[in-house]
């Protein structure tokens, strides 16, 4: 059956991947539509969509991946509590049927199932392999760059100290990327305008001591768990514990946040103009939704 017949012939699957994910048309169709609701940002109309592209085959992986994808992107941008159980039922769900499916997209389904569960480590990992295969996968630059805003975890650096593991300057990298790849890709500025605010307004963040233990990222850390850090841009960003942040004169953090802000400004006006000229619609930080801080 041709993509003309389904309705899909501006997206042109071909026929033997139509065939790996779903022999629904209808839920073919109703899948394309939600994975494009879904990078466009118009969250509630991609869930309706995949939802119905469940509804018609329930062994759907790519369409169950989706969901969950964007139920989660839904929690980061309402700063409401997720539900996290049903974005692990359809994770797993799509990872039990991902067996059709080509390597890089099982590997997507493998890597957000392992972020949603908490194992950071190998999630980041998985994202790194799938960039060294295809560094044009936006997908895989955003989920990147989402991981380390969100990686709760303090570790000791070579150095023996104490220390969060989430790197804002591989966030800020990958988001950069994936506008760079595809201005046009709202999903695809994650949280780079959260981490311009952290960084402006010198908000701490309360990090997980070491232990054996996996913590999803919606779930609610406990304060008597935690270290309270600082990021600071200084010739990179760094976090800082309090009294190292305290010693920072205030000049030095927006001077800091200053020129880490400057790129990104430079980076919308390019993505703005390069999408007016496909007749694409770009966020602005003044429409653009607000994620969830942590």
């Amino acid at each position: 059956m041709s993509a003309d017949l389904l309705g899909l012939a501006d997206l042109s699957p071909s026929l033997a991947e139509l065939r790996r994910y779903s022999g629904n048309p209808r839920a073919l169709t109703r899948f394309y539509q939600g994975v494009g609701l879904l990078d466009d940002w118009r969250l509630e109309d991609a869930e309706t969509s995949l939802r119905e592209a469940i509804a018609l085959d329930s062994t759907f992986a790519m369409a169950h991946h989706n969901l969950a994808l964007t139920l989660y992107w839904q929690w980061v941008r309402d700063e409401e509590g997720a539900d996290g159980p049903e974005i692990g039922r359809h994770s797993a769900t799509a990872l039990r049927h991902a067996g059709t499916l080509t390597s890089r997209d099982s590997a997507h389904v493998s890597a957000f199932n392992l972020f949603q569960l908490g194992d950071y480590d190998n999630s980041r990992k998985t994202y790194r392999a799938l960039i060294e295969r295809d560094s044009t996968d936006v997908y895989a630059w955003v989920m990147w760059g989402s991981l380390e805003w969100k990686d709760p975890w303090i570790v000791e650096d070579e150095e023996g100290r104490l220390t969060p593991r989430s790197n804002l300057n591989q966030a800020v990298r990958a988001f950069t990327k994936t506008v760079q790849l595809s201005p046009g890709f709202h999903l695809g500025y994650g949280h780079l305008f959260d981490i311009q605010d952290r960084i402006a307004n010198g908000n701490g963040r309360g990090f997980e001591m070491p232990r054996s233990e996996l913590i999803a990222p919606w779930e609610e850390s406990t304060l008597d768990s935690t270290s309270t850090f600082y990021g600071v841009m200084l010739d990179s960003i760094v976090w800082l514990d309090p009294e190292s942040f305290r010693m920072v004169d205030q000049s030095t953090r927006r001077e800091g946040a200053e020129r880490l802000e400057r790129p990104t400004v430079r980076l919308l006006r390019g993505a703005h103009a390069r999408s007016r000229t496909r007749g694409e619609v770009v966020a602005c930080r003044g429409a653009y939704p607000r994620s969830r801080q942590v």
